[in-house]
Order: structure tokens, then C-alpha cells, then sequence
């Protein structure tokens, strides 16, 4: 009977036969130091993982890069793909047999050491196939809307209609987020009547929207009137009462800090234990791009808690933030975990509702 070690090392190569790969054995290098490259390469396309590969300092780049170069030529020479649309499917390092040396030290004495040896191995596919095959969900607030979250947007409209109401919404938010950035607005939403357009701004600075004796909420309303001038505007600003626990707000938080030049490791440590203190079940931040001005572009992330992205019950707040520093854009995403809703979507909590 099989090991389990066995029967998984027999489904990958049977994978592998009906993919353009290579394998190399008996490579003097440590599998720990191997596995470390094979994990930055995974999922990228050829072309990028060679870049990477020639400009990464890594003990293992060198071995790596033979192996992926063969499984190209493999690919390109027996089954008449082009490089171009190849990616990396499946890399992986089996730890080969251990070879006992004795290294000689001072006054006639002598160490054991182990030298390790390694199995590397590189599948790849088409680009077509994994666009296909692969999905992701990213923001949480997707597949969970009509289930515990509400609409953004709440308004019918025939197929004459629509296409005009749709670029109305966008250019609304897109004006309100754009002007009012610093007022740290975490969501917009936008209700339609028979002539009347109600514009619902949740903030955590409402102060900063309203301004003296409301003079900023009827100057905003000036503004978005031009984009639908044939129906009455109404503008309610709602304050956000925990903002650490609000996705979006952390999101742009730990931007704000990237662009001041802060570590981006403390920025997003820094938000995490307060979005916990305020009493959040679970963090999860993960930033990308070229962090601390690195020459190849990464992700990092990091959370604390539970995140059950694949529970529909649970409450989940997702934000996306981009911090614009003078190496390039760095992207920001944020996922909070609030607990469990039972019961269908939960009312909102209002502190502050100013209309105009």
C-alpha cells in the first residue's frame, strides 16, 4: 500500500505528463532555500518570472531559472506553444537523499555535516487556460450583498434610462471622493425617487463636510445638482462612529502613512491592533507594490484573528486605498471581521444625520 507522501508525488506527475515541465535532480542546495524562490515565481507569467529570477540575490535563482528555461523550451519545441503565453502552474522541491561529509576544524579535529540535495520541479500551462480555471473573490461585500449587506444604490429605471442614471451615480462619487478626500469618507450611497436624488455620505469627520452653519453641505449640493439638473438633490451626512473598524478608513489610513514615508510594516501592524481594540474579530491588511522602494515589486500581508471570508454570515468590511509615493503606487486592501449576522441585513446605526 502507497505512503501518503507517495501517492501525492505520483498525482503530480501524472499532471505533469500532461503539461510542458522539468524536473532536476540531485541539486546540491538546501530545499528551504529553494522552496523560498519557488513561492516568489508561483502564478506569474514566464517572461516576469525570468526577470525576477535574473534580479533576485537568492542562492537558489540560478538552479531555478535552468529549470524554468528547460520547461519553456520543452513547451515551446514539442508541444508549439509560444513563451508569451506561458505562466507558472506548479513548482515544487522534494528533499533529495543527504549526503554525511566531515569537515576538518583546528588541532585534528573533525565535524559531521549534512549536505542536502534537492528535486526541483516546474509545471507550466497557457495563459488562456488559467484566466479560465482560476477566480478570486476580493471584496466581500460582493457575495454577500441581498444576503446580510444592502445595495449601494437604490433606484429602477427602464433600459432607456439606465445607462443615464448609471453614469449620473458614478460621476457623483467619483466628484464627492475626489473634492472631499481628506473628510475621510468611507461610502457613498445614492437613492432615487420619482425627481429626487438622495445623496447618503458616511464619514468619520462630518465636521469637516458640514462645515459652519452648514455652509458645506449647500455648496456640495450646488455641485452635484449640475450633474442631474432635472431632479431635486438631497444630501444627508452620516457620521461613522468606530472609524477604526471601518475598512475603507483604514485602507486610506495606512496610505496616508506610506506617502509620509512610515514603515509600511508599523503602519499596517499600528492600524490592525486598533481596528482589535475597538472591537473587531479579526484583521487581515495586505499591501503591494514597491515596498520600501524595492526594485521588485511584492505582497505582504498580514492579519490577526479570524477573517471566514467564505462564511456568508459574517459581516465583513472591505476597503481599497492607493498610496501614491515618489517609487510608484502601492496598493492597499483592507478585510475586518465583525462577527456573524443572523436574521438578514442589519439596520444601520445613524449618530449624526444632517440633511440639506
Amino acid at each position: 500500500m502507497a505512503t501518503r507522501s507517495k501517492q501525492k508525488s505520483l498525482a503530480r506527475k501524472t499532471n505533469a505528463d500532461k503539461r510542458p515541465h522539468a524536473v532536476a535532480k540531485y541539486i546540491r542546495i538546501s530545499p528551504f532555500k529553494v522552496r523560498i524562490v519557488l513561492d516568489i515565481i508561483r502564478g506569474k507569467k514566464y517572461n516576469e518570472a525570468v526577470a525576477i529570477l535574473e534580479n533576485t540575490s537568492k542562492a537558489a535563482c540560478p538552479e531555478v531559472l535552468k529549470v524554468l528555461n528547460s520547461a519553456a523550451a520543452n513547451a515551446e519545441n514539442n508541444l508549439n506553444m509560444s513563451k508569451n503565453d506561458l505562466f507558472v502552474a506548479e513548482c515544487f522541491c522534494d528533499q533529495g537523499p543527504i549526503l554525511k561529509r566531515i569537515n576538518p576544524v583546528s588541532k585534528g579535529r573533525a565535524h559531521r555535516i549534512n549536505k542536502r540535495t534537492s528535486h526541483i520541479t516546474v509545471i507550466l500551462d497557457t495563459v488562456k487556460d488559467y484566466e479560465v480555471t482560476m477566480g478570486q473573490i476580493v471584496n466581500a461585500h460582493g457575495n454577500r450583498v441581498g444576503i446580510i449587506k444592502d445595495w449601494d444604490t437604490k433606484w429602477y429605471a427602464d433600459k432607456k434610462n439606465f445607462a443615464t442614471n448609471l453614469k449620473q451615480d458614478d460621476d457623483i462619487r467619483k466628484f464627492i471622493k475626489k473634492n472631499y478626500y481628506k473628510s475621510a469618507i468611507s461610502k457613498i450611497t445614492i437613492e432615487r425617487a420619482a425627481n429626487k436624488v438622495t445623496v447618503n455620505i458616511h464619514t468619520g469627520r462630518p465636521a469637516t463636510i458640514i462645515g459652519k452653519q452648514g455652509a458645506g453641505v449647500e455648496t456640495m449640493k450646488k455641485e452635484v445638482q449640475k450633474f442631474c439638473p432635472e431632479r431635486n438633490v438631497n444630501i444627508n451626512v452620516i457620521e461613522v462612529k468606530r472609524p477604526d473598524m471601518d475598512a475603507q478608513l483604514v485602507a486610506e489610513r495606512i496610505a496616508e502613512q506610506l506617502e509620509a514615508r512610515a514603515s509600511f510594516r508599523r503602519s499596517m501592524k499600528q492600524a490592525m491592533s486598533k481596528a482589535i481594540w475597538a472591537g473587531a474579530k479579526g484583521v487581515k491588511t495586505m499591501v503591494s507594490g514597491r515596498l520600501d522602494g524595492a526594485e521588485i515589486a511584492r505582497s505582504e500581508n498580514y492579519h490577526e484573528g479570524s477573517v471566514p471570508l467564505q462564511t456568508l454570515r459574517a459581516d465583513i468590511d472591505y476597503g481599497f486605498a492607493e498610496a501614491k509615493t515618489t517609487f510608484g503606487q502601492i496598493g492597499v486592501k483592507v478585510w475586518i471581521y465583525k462577527g456573524e449576522v443572523l436574521g438578514g441585513v442589519p439596520r444601520e446605526e445613524v449618530t449624526t444625520n444632517v440633511n440639506a
